[in-house]
C-alpha cells in the first residue's frame, strides 16, 4: 500500500503543473550607461582589463617589496619578509584575474598571450595589442608604488650615495632601492643559475595554469582557478625567489622602465635584462604544450564551460562564425547516459518507432 501510495504520488506530482521561477534580471540602468556600453569599443576595454590587471598584481607585489626593503634599511622589524611578498603577489594575481578575466580572458602575461593564441584560438592581431597593454600595466603600477613611498626613497638614496660605489652596488640589487622597481640577479650570481631557474619555475607555472584552466579537469571549476593559479604563483615565490625570479615579462619591462625613468640606465644590467624579459615565454609555451600533447584529453567530458558572456566564450563565438559554423560548438561534449530502458529502447527500434537515419 505505501508502495502505491508512492507511485501515486508521484504519478499525480508529474501532472501537477509546476511554478518554474523566472531568471534573476538586473536593475534597469541609467540611459546614458547604456548608450555607453553600446558605443564604447570593446578592443579598447579588453586592452584596459588587461593592463588594469597586471597593475594590480604588481601593485601589491612591488608594495610588499617596498615595505620589505625599506623595514630593513630603516632597521623597524615586522614590516615584511618573503612570506609576505608571495602572499602580495599571489593575492594580486588573484584579485587581478577576478577583474580582467570576464573582460579580457586575463592572461595578465605576454607569455600566456602567445601561449593561447598558440592553443586557444586566440586572436594573434590581438597579441601585440595585450602585451603593449600589459607592460603598461606593470609601468604605472611601479612608478605609483615609488610615488607613495617616495619619501622612504629619498631617505634611502641619501644614505647609499653617502656610501660610494659600495652604495650603488647595493642600490641595484635585489635588496637595494632600485630592486624594489625592478628585478636584478643577485651579486656575483652566474646567469646560467638564474637561466635554469627562470625556465624551470615559468615552464611548471605554465603547466599548472594550462591544467587548471582544463575544461574536463572535475577537481577545478572557474570560482576556484583565480586562487589556485595565484596560489601556484605564491608557491614558487616562496621557493625560488631568493634565486631570482621573474615569471612575467610585462611584471619584468614594465618595472625596469619605471626605474630607467628614474635611476637611469644602470636598470638595465646588459645580459641580465634580456634573459629577464624573454626566458619567460619560451618556458611558458613549453609548459602550456606539454600539458596540451600528454595530458588533456578531448574524448573527456567538459565539466567546466566557459561561462555565458565570457571573454573565452565571446571569442569562441566569433571564431565559430568567421569559420561558418554554429554559434557554440564545443570540440569535447559531456557523455550523457540514456535513462531509457534498454529493453524499451531496443523495442522502440525494432517496432514502428524506428526512424531510418539518412
Amino acid at each position: 500500500m505505501a508502495q502505491a501510495n508512492h507511485l501515486e504520488q508521484g504519478y499525480a506530482d508529474v501532472l501537477e503543473p509546476h511554478y518554474i521561477p523566472a531568471p534573476p534580471v538586473s536593475p534597469p540602468l541609467p540611459g546614458w550607461l547604456l548608450t555607453w556600453e553600446r558605443i564604447r569599443p570593446r578592443w579598447l576595454m579588453e586592452l584596459i582589463a588587461e593592463s588594469f590587471g597586471v597593475f594590480l598584481y604588481t601593485f601589491f607585489g612591488v608594495g610588499a617589496t617596498a615595505a620589505f626593503v625599506f623595514g630593513g634599511f630603516l632597521q623597524e622589524d615586522g614590516i615584511g619578509n618573503i612570506l609576505t611578498i608571495g602572499l602580495a603577489y599571489g593575492l594580486g594575481i588573484v584579485f587581478a584575474i577576478i577583474a580582467a578575466a570576464p573582460t579580457s580572458g586575463g592572461h595578465l602575461s605576454p607569455g600566456y598571450t602567445i601561449a593561447f593564441a598558440v592553443f586557444k584560438g586566440f586572436s594573434w592581431k590581438k597579441v601585440p595589442l595585450y602585451i603593449i597593454a600589459q607592460i603598461f600595466g606593470g609601468f604605472i603600477a611601479v612608478l605609483l608604488v615609488y610615488a607613495q613611498y617616495r619619501q622612504a626613497f629619498v631617505q634611502v638614496d641619501t644614505a647609499l650615495a653617502a656610501a660610494g660605489p659600495a652604495g650603488n652596488l647595493i642600490k641595484f640589487s635585489p635588496t637595494g632601492n632600485a630592486g624594489i622597481l625592478a628585478i636584478f640577479p643577485q651579486t656575483g650570481q652566474k646567469l646560467g643559475y638564474v637561466f635554469l631557474n627562470e625556465f624551470v619555475c615559468c615552464f611548471i607555472l605554465a603547466f599548472l595554469v594550462a591544467t587548471i584552466l582544463d575544461a574536463s579537469n572535475f577537481f577545478v571549476s572557474y570560482t576556484s582557478a583565480p586562487w589556485l593559479i595565484g596560489l601556484a604563483y605564491t608557491v614558487i615565490i616562496w621557493g625560488f625567489s631568493a634565486d631570482t625570479v621573474v615569471l612575467n615579462t610585462a611584471r619584468d619591462l614594465g618595472g625596469r622602465f619605471a626605474c630607467g625613468v628614474i635611476y637611469g640606465s644602470d636598470c638595465f644590467p646588459t645580459k641580465y635584462s634580456a634573459l629577464a624579459a624573454l626566458t619567460n615565454i619560451p618556458a611558458t609555451i613549453l609548459g602550456v604544450l606539454t600539458q596540451t600533447l600528454l595530458f588533456m584529453d578531448s574524448n573527456r567530458p567538459v565539466v567546466n564551460p566557459a561561462p555565458e558572456g565570457s571573454a573565452e566564450m565571446m571569442s569562441i563565438r566569433r571564431k565559430a562564425t568567421m569559420e561558418g559554423g554554429s554559434s557554440y560548438a564545443p570540440s569535447r561534449r559531456p557523455t550523457v547516459q540514456s535513462t531509457v530502458p534498454a529493453k524499451e529502447a531496443e523495442a522502440k527500434t525494432n517496432g514502428s518507432d524506428h526512424t531510418e537515419t539518412k
